[in-house]
């Protein structure tokens, strides 16, 4: 039987069969053509080699700020330096301002005398720089979004220098002959114990980023044994806890210069530099805070 005659006994039925068009898939097939120097943390695909994208037009975001952030963005080589080099300026800029309000304790006795006899002023900054930080690590959204991430980071720095300067102030109100030198000497012991921390975490092929568990449960049972020294306060237990607040400081200093620099298990992500500007930040204020509480009790 010919071909002609096999396709006439062909029923109508049978016609689909073999002359329906294929059902297009729902993912539109682009034919991407990839370098070698792309895309990087991916697969890598040679010049000639069609890859298949699926196609999310459709899908509606409306927080794309939000959802950037749901995954890890790797920095490497001069992503990372810019990084670093970032996460520092805003750090210094923090400390300059926080003493700059030391310098005015040390100026205005005006300003000495209000910090004095207004405490309540002291323990309204230290929860509302509480209230800011929990905000800015439980709800990562803030401290991704610009300006909030700065406006709340200013509001945190005001609040952390107002304390600060009322240590200073209580300092050079108790010692007014000498307290100008006792702060500078705490200064200068805080200058070379993060500058020596700094680099030893730098150096150090020792990954202090996996600690942060240990690290925790050493703040959280300082915090009660503070507690407990504000309760039965004598000399030798508050010299003691400042010893250990310095010890506990100097610990997280290290992990966190490691989480900022990369190169360890854990590390900042891009949109982290708030974060990182604030935790150094912390570590350094309070090691200084506790260095000078520590001068003071050897002093008495």
């Amino acid at each position: 039987m010919s071909e002609n005659q096999q396709d006439d006994q062909i029923s109508p039925l049978d016609f689909g069969k073999y002359h329906s068009e294929h059902k297009r898939d729902h993912r539109e097939i682009k034919s991407m053509p990839t370098k070698l120097s792309e895309p990087r943390g991916s697969i890598q695909y040679p010049q000639h080699v069609s890859v298949a994208i699926e196609d999310d037009t459709s899908s509606q975001n409306e927080s794309r700020w939000y959802a950037k952030n749901n995954q890890y963005k790797l920095l490497i080589g001069n992503e990372r330096t810019g990084f670093v080099k970032k996460v520092y300026s805003i750090m210094i800029i923090q400390l300059l301002l926080t003493v700059g309000m030391c310098i005015i304790s040390y100026l205005s006795i005006e300003y000495r005398m209000f910090q004095l006899q207004n405490n309540g002023y002291a323990y309204l900054a230290l929860g509302i720089a509480i209230l800011i930080e929990l905000v800015l690590f439980c709800i990562p959204k803030f401290a991704w979004r610009v300006p909030y991430n700065y406006i709340l980071l200013l509001i945190f720095t005001i609040c952390e220098g107002y304390l600060i300067s009322n240590i200073c102030s209580y300092v050079f109100d108790k010692y007014s002959q000498n307290g100008g030198f006792i702060v500078l000497m705490a200064a200068g012991l805080s200058l070379a114990a993060v500058i020596g921390l700094t680099l030893y975490a730098c150096k150090t092929k020792s990954d202090f980023t996996t600690q942060g568990a240990l690290l925790f449960m050493c703040t959280t049972s300082l915090l009660l044994f503070g507690i407990m020294a504000g309760v039965y306060y004598q000399n030798i237990i508050n010299l003691l806890y400042s010893l250990i607040c310095c010890l506990l400081f100097g610990a997280y200093l290290i992990y966190d210069t490691q989480l900022i620099l990369g190169g360890s298990t854990h590390k900042l992500s891009i949109d982290d530099y708030i974060i990182g500007s604030m935790i150094i930040y912390i570590d350094i204020v309070y090691l200084f805070a506790h260095i000078l509480m520590v001068l003071i009790a050897c002093l008495r």
